[in-house]
């Protein structure tokens, strides 16, 4: 029985829809293919049946995908890894995502998403990767992200769509951030954020990495963070900062 399809960078353009009736698959990696149209159905359907959902990695980043990301992919109960960047992916993250109570690590990056943050996204607890980045999402950061106490890396960052006019995520940083201890790695840069950084964010003693320029924040750094002895910590070069990497282009 095959449990593991590994066909990272080959040139691949399409993919069987009978992968579908793999149904003991439990790693599918076609990454840096050159496979365009929509997932296929079958795909999608792999953890709708119960005999379906022994996946557990599915990686199909760096291909030329369209279409949305499909519903059905909150079945899939046992995944750990999902790669969905460097595609053509449109539509919204669907709330279906908060089924995956086993994710580790979802990347959906380097896209063209829209819409908001789904506050379902709480119920992923053991994530510790999180990257929303390089797409076009709207609307505020949820204080619920503040939930998923395993995140190690969250990448929200490049959300504006500068042919539009939108400014990517708005409103204020929550300040329930600062409840992830985990957190090495935090980039909200190049979106619409705005007024202070809260005070709380020094409270993530394990952060090592904080970039936040090109907002509309206003205002001090919090001195506290400055005695995190950060590897990065970027901000636009107005801002009250006397530790902080000043981008100033």
């Amino acid at each position: 029985v095959l449990k593991d399809l590994t066909l990272f960078g080959n040139s691949l353009t399409s993919l069987p829809a009978e992968l579908g009736d793999m149904k003991k698959m439990e790693l599918f990696d076609v990454g840096s293919n050159k496979i365009s149209g929509n997932i296929p159905v079958d795909i999608s359907n792999m953890g709708w049946d119960s005999d379906l959902d022994n996946l557990i990695v599915l990686v199909l980043e760096d291909n030329e995908i369209t279409g949305k990301i499909p519903t059905e992919f909150g079945y899939f109960v046992k995944l750990e890894t999902m790669k969905l960047g460097q595609n053509k992916l449109t539509g919204e993250i669907p709330m279906e995502v908060g089924f995956m109570t086993s994710i580790e690590e979802f990347s959906v990056s380097m896209n063209a998403l829209s819409g908001t943050i789904p506050v379902e996204i709480q119920e992923l607890v053991n994530i510790d990767r999180l990257n929303l980045d390089h797409n076009y999402l709207t609307g505020t950061i949820p204080s619920v992200i503040a939930k998923l106490v395993n995140l190690e890396v969250l990448r929200l960052n490049n959300n504006k769509n500068v042919d539009e006019n939108k400014p990517g995520l708005t409103g204020t940083l929550p300040s329930e951030i600062g409840n992830l201890q985990a957190l090495e790695e935090l980039y909200i840069n190049n979106n619409g954020l705005e007024k202070n950084i809260p005070m709380e964010i020094a409270n993530m003693n394990s952060l090592r990495i904080f970039a936040f320029q090109y907002n509309v924040f206003t205002g001090q750094v919090p001195n506290q963070l400055c005695d995190l002895n950060l590897d990065k910590l970027h901000s636009d070069c107005d801002m009250q900062c006397t530790c902080c990497d000043k981008v100033c282009d």
